[in-house]
């Protein structure tokens, strides 16, 4: 009987250091994971702390991994806009505006930010308890914790691209052309979309060479991860030629469905004298609505 029992007694042997070895494999990858997480909601608590960004409702979704906890927001995803929104779109000439659809509603008002690390503390202490008192719930409980890991990690990419100040001024590589800008938020009753303008100097600082604008090109980083970009002749209809010493001035706007963004961009320019071109490059400034980030001027 006790050698019919041995091999039975090997193979449990066998199961519960199986068993064993999962668990410890599962606390091991836990610790790590909730590791990663900290460090997430550490990287999200700082940049939003960076902009001061209001998590109003267009902002909201940027907290969205928890969004459980703090139910009297709502947090509309970029791809799914709010009920509430209204349809239609306003319209400019001369703008560098981006054809997009609303997110969101068009309120800004500010939220208290919420202590995400305690609400992951709560939530991964809430997740451990469960699964110790059901084995089944362990792989789902890791599998969601690097989704929400993913998450974390695509919002704070997102926030780390956006520039606060509205002012932002560059030189060209061979110091000929500067390029200085200044954005505002014009609230726009009619429209749904957000109305930024901008003004732009342009300023040929060289002493003998002559240039002509030829084209410009804008890159506009949306909040919610979108990214847009412009190419066109000339600005607002006009290729401007810049004599020594010369600047040209001109306005125009864009229009965003969210309440933060950051455009940058670059002018081409031909040089009359030589026929060479050159590109001057537009440092990135901040597109914001005016309650939703401390603006840095």
């Amino acid at each position: 009987a006790a050698a019919s029992s041995s091999p039975s007694q090997f193979r449990l042997k066998r199961t519960l250091s199986s068993l064993m070895s999962a668990a410890r494999a599962n606390r091991k990858l836990s610790r790590s994971l909730y590791a990663a997480l900290f460090r997430s909601t550490c990287r999200l608590q700082s940049e939003l702390a960076r902009g001061n960004v209001a998590l109003a409702t267009d902002c909201l979704f940027l907290v969205s991994p928890f969004q459980a906890e703090f139910t009297q927001y709502k947090c509309t995803h970029p791809d799914e806009p709010a009920a509430s929104t209204v349809s239609g779109r306003g319209s400019k000439s001369g703008s560098d505006a981006p054809a997009s659809a609303p997110f969101g509603a068009t309120s800004h008002a500010s939220a208290t930010h919420p202590d995400l690390l305690a609400v992951l503390r709560s939530n991964f202490r809430q997740a451990a308890q469960k699964a110790q008192s059901d084995a089944d719930l362990v792989q789902p409980s890791i599998d969601k914790g690097f989704q929400v890991l993913r998450t974390l990690n695509q919002r704070c990419g997102y926030l780390e691209k956006m520039v606060y100040s509205r002012v932002s001024e560059a030189l060209s590589v061979n110091k000929d052309i500067s390029v200085r800008v200044h954005s505002w938020h014009s609230p726009e009753p009619s429209i749904t979309l957000n109305v930024h303008e901008y003004e732009v100097t342009i300023t040929n600082h060289s002493m003998r060479n002559t240039y002509k604008l030829l084209s410009r090109s804008w890159e506009i980083h949306h909040v919610t991860g979108k990214v847009e970009t412009i190419r066109g002749d000339g600005v607002v209809g006009k290729q401007p030629v810049l004599q020594p010493g010369e600047s040209h001035t001109y306005r125009s706007f864009t229009l965003l469905p969210c309440a933060v963004g950051t455009m940058k961009g670059q002018y081409t320019l031909i040089n009359l004298k030589t026929g060479q071109e050159c590109t001057a490059r537009v440092a990135p400034f901040g597109l914001m609505v005016d309650d939703a980030v401390q603006v840095q001027e």
